[in-house]
């Protein structure tokens, strides 16, 4: 696969809901092969390759993992909820914040050598994570 096309998908916000943009982007690209797809609905796409009696199907999901800010903090950080996604997985994530303007973050949460040597050995609680913008508190 080429990886300029990779990125490409990479970088079309496709949360859950809003998979518009990167299924023009799919079908265009396939179009271009000669490849034609069918829409599965909100979240999927399908096509066919081969031909004759060697035809596979391939079937994707294409949306995105969104979490949703439920609250800032007073010094500015955003504080996340994540439908159905393990907490663990996000602690040192990169993501974008979509709102006004397009604001880039990483996900954080209290340093294991400030926990308690039980909260440092049990699963992170969504509550303590919180995404840090860079930007000044003021």
């Amino acid at each position: 696969m080429n990886l300029d096309i990779l990125f490409d998908l990479l970088r079309i916000p496709s949360p859950t809901g809003k998979e518009g943009p990167i299924k023009e982007y799919i079908d265009n690209f396939l179009a271009d092969q000669g490849i034609v797809t069918v829409d599965l609905g909100p979240a999927g796409l399908s096509w066919e390759l081969g031909f004759g009696d060697r035809v596979a199907l391939v079937s994707s999901h294409i949306d995105q993992v969104a979490c949703i800010v439920e609250r800032m903090d007073d010094e500015g950080y955003l504080y996340i909820h994540m439908p159905g996604i393990d907490p663990r997985i996000l602690v040192s994530q990169e993501l974008t914040v979509w709102g006004k303007e397009k604001l880039k973050g990483v996900v954080g949460m209290t340093p294991p050598h400030y926990l308690s040597p039980q909260d440092r050995n049990s699963p992170i609680p969504r509550e303590r994570l919180f995404v840090d913008l860079g930007l000044p508190v003021d």
